[in-house]
């Protein structure tokens, strides 16, 4: 359960689409895009990825751990998930970004308290 004063700073809107499957190309396939409450800073960071290569990242977005996307599950975000911003359209793909950097914050149960993303 994420602690009330975090929670009350999350006063932005991200949209995030998981990927459902992969095309005749070999490309990913995403469902709709669901909105969540977040908190959206700009943050210029260097992330470097598992393979070694650096990435840079001009946004630092916490998400709350607890976000129900339907009833009885949770809704994480993985690497390939794809982000729009506060006031990007979710309907244009070309918007939509893939973190850099996922961190999870458990809580006192060990479930995911809330999540801090690079993109």
């Amino acid at each position: 359960m994420l602690d009330f004063q975090l929670a009350d700073q999350f006063n932005q809107v991200i949209s995030v689409a998981k990927p459902t499957g992969v095309s005749t190309f070999g490309d990913p396939i995403y469902g709709a895009p669901t909105q969540i409450r977040a908190r959206v800073e700009e943050v210029r960071a260097v992330v470097e990825g598992a393979d070694g290569n650096s990435r840079d990242t001009d946004h630092l977005i916490a998400t709350d751990g607890d976000f129900i996307a339907s009833p009885g599950t949770k809704l994480v975000i993985a690497p390939k998930d794809r982000i729009w911003l506060p006031d990007d359209d979710d309907s244009d793909d070309t918007l939509a970004r893939l973190s850099a950097e996922i961190k999870e914050a458990t809580g006192e149960d060990g479930s995911i308290d809330h999540q801090e993303l690079r993109i």
